[in-house]
Order: C-alpha cells, then sequence, then structure tokens
C-alpha cells in the first residue's frame, strides 16, 4: 500500500529560497492545468483594506505604514520588517492565520470539484 488516500487530492507543498526556480515551477504547472494556490498572492490580498489583515497589520504596525489612499505602503513595511526579526514574527501573527484560512477554503473547494493534485506555493 503506497499510504495514499485516493479519496483526497494530493497537495504538495512548494517550497525554496529567493531565486530558486518556484515561480518557473508553478508557471510549468498551471501550463499543466494544474491548480496552484499561491500563498504569496493570499498574503498581499489578505491585507487590502477590505480584509481582516489589514486591520490587524494597522493595529501592530500603527497608522504611519498607510498612503495617503490609505493602502499599506508595503516598502514602509517591508523597511520595518526587513531587518528586525521581532516585527517580522508580528506581521506573520498578523497575516499567518488569514492565510491559513483562504489556502483551507481553496483546498475544500478544489477537493469538492474532484481535483486530484493541488499545489500549496
Amino acid at each position: 500500500s503506497s499510504g495514499i488516500n485516493a479519496e483526497w487530492p494530493l497537495r504538495p507543498g512548494l517550497t525554496g529560497g529567493i531565486a530558486s526556480g518556484k515561480t518557473s515551477v508553478c508557471k510549468i504547472l498551471k501550463e499543466q492545468s494544474v491548480p496552484v494556490i499561491s500563498c504569496d498572492a493570499i498574503a498581499r490580498e489578505g491585507v487590502e483594506q477590505s480584509c481582516s489583515g489589514y486591520i490587524k497589520v494597522i493595529k501592530q504596525f500603527g497608522q504611519e505604514i498607510l498612503l495617503p489612499s490609505g493602502e499599506i505602503d508595503r516598502e514602509k513595511l517591508g523597511s520595518l520588517i526587513f531587518n528586525n526579526e521581532d516585527n517580522r514574527k508580528l506581521l506573520n501573527k498578523c497575516i499567518h492565520p488569514e492565510i491559513a484560512k483562504v489556502v483551507r477554503k481553496q483546498l475544500l473547494w478544489h477537493f469538492l470539484k474532484g481535483t486530484s493534485l493541488i499545489v500549496v506555493d
């Protein structure tokens, strides 16, 4: 027995460092009609003004990280977390639960569709 449950789709994770080829692999998978759930895209969407992650990030880092439009200034936020492990952990605490919720919803949707392979990037 392979230990794989045929009732549930395979959901490998795609990991790697910066410039390791993850984007290229995702492109190839998508060309083969394999659904790819992008945690980076979910994270970007999760801090838009209409999302709960936005409120959490503003509460944690203050109004100073906002652009005049009210959107989060990614460059300013990046400067706060880039070389500061404590700030990075605080940001992750704000957005990782939101990312996990969306990934679970997307996995469930693909499962209900009968998708046999889903890649989480």
